[in-house]
């Protein structure tokens, strides 16, 4: 007798995945986590571990997907955190260890590189591969750890993978290491509009969170210099402050620069907002003057949204922006740069919205759902 149909068809094997962060906030580089679990609901049962002190977890729960929590702590420039760091991490790496067995994980990601967790998980014995990201410039991290970090990521993991080529330059060059760029899984809920472009007030937007380095201040002193130019523009700030002391005060600082220029009815400040699209739509231009950055979700989602950037030539947006034909990049630092740039789209406002148009068409192309999934997967099992 011949075989049926329905025992001849393999079954699918879908894998468990665990993708560790410890962010506490919605930053862009859980967003891409987060991404990356829906292009990969197909091939993996895709779960959380989380930081306690995480605000993800209510999203998490909203979708239904599974997730853990640990007391998860970075290593940052205080005593406190110096003292109980490594303790932590041993005590959190037997939960971790524990966890994947009994749950049966097949491959665990770190979100960056500099948590060591799955490193740890290797030597307590983890026989699943581990994937480790690095999202973040090297040359960016504190107390000069990058290559003692990086070094322990390469020798544990089954693959290292970086966000951009910005990264790929400043790391050493092993079989491991792979780029793939973040994934880009954006839906556009509302329809395409022109009319900000030709409105009567240019707005400019300003999508970050409040913390040093992200280059608010520098907004804020090109904005002036621009203003003497064009009466006619505006500029939001949107962002979050993780709930630290640290960065309410950082805000606290921009706005009182606001306060002592006399421009509060041009320059506003606003909560971390969910409805990304809506905001970049409302908005004519997006700024972004970082100091560092390993890609920028925001420079991608404005340009999806075909919205032009004008941003610093400093790392990850001068991949995403194609210089004077999705957007302006200029030097970091360089408020007259900036100031410049502000000015050359707020008047010729014809160019701004064409540049808009390109930047939508290159990051469809160029950061495909379908080509992240194809490196991934690629990656995994070679």
């Amino acid at each position: 007798m011949g075989q049926s149909f329905e025992s001849s068809i393999e079954p699918t094997v879908v894998l468990n995945l665990l993708i560790v962060d410890n962010s506490i906030a919605f930053t862009g580089a859980f967003k891409a986590a987060f991404n990356q679990a829906v292009i990969l609901s197909d091939k993996y049962n895709v779960s959380f571990l989380i930081n306690k002190k995480s605000a993800n977890a209510r999203l998490l729960n909203e979708l239904g997907i599974p997730h853990y929590s640990l007391h998860l702590r970075e290593l940052r420039r205080s005593l406190i955190d110096i003292i109980l760091y490594l303790p932590l991490l041993i005590i959190n790496s037997f939960r971790l260890v524990r966890l994947l067995k009994n749950q049966k994980i097949d491959v665990i990601q770190i979100n960056d590189y500099y948590n060591l967790l799955g490193v740890l998980s290797k030597l307590m014995g983890y026989k699943g591969k581990l994937i480790t990201y690095v999202r973040l410039l090297p040359s960016s991290t504190p107390f000069g750890l990058d290559k003692l970090w990086f070094w322990f990521a390469q020798k544990f993991s089954h693959k290292v993978i970086v966000v951009s080529d910005a990264v790929l330059t400043e790391i050493p060059q092993r079989i491991n290491v792979v780029r793939i760029y973040d994934p880009v899984q954006f839906f556009e809920k509302y329809p395409i509009r022109s009319d900000v472009f030709s409105a009567n007030e240019f707005k400019f937007l300003y999508l970050a969170n409040y913390t040093k380095g992200k280059g608010q201040e520098y907004a804020i002193y090109a904005f002036m210099k621009a203003l003497q130019k064009n009466p006619n523009i505006r500029l939001d700030f949107f962002g979050g402050d993780f709930g630290l002391e640290k960065n309410r005060v950082f805000r606290m600082e921009l706005e009182q620069m606001v306060v002592i220029a006399g421009l509060n009815d041009v320059i506003k400040f606003y909560d971390f907002v969910q409805d990304i699209e809506d905001v970049i739509k409302d908005h004519s231009v997006l700024l972004n003057f970082s100091i560092s950055e390993s890609f920028s979700m925001t420079c991608a989602e404005a340009s999806f949204y075909g919205r032009p950037v004008i941003a610093t030539r400093c790392g990850g947006p001068e991949e995403i922006i194609e210089n004077r034909v999705s957007g302006l990049l200029v030097p970091v630092g360089d408020i007259s740069a900036m100031a410049d740039a502000m000015i050359s789209l707020s008047l010729d406002r014809g160019a701004a919205m064409q540049m808009g148009v390109a930047g939508s068409r290159r990051i469809r192309q160029m950061f495909s759902v379908v080509a992240y999934k194809n490196h991934f997967l690629n990656a995994l099992n070679s």
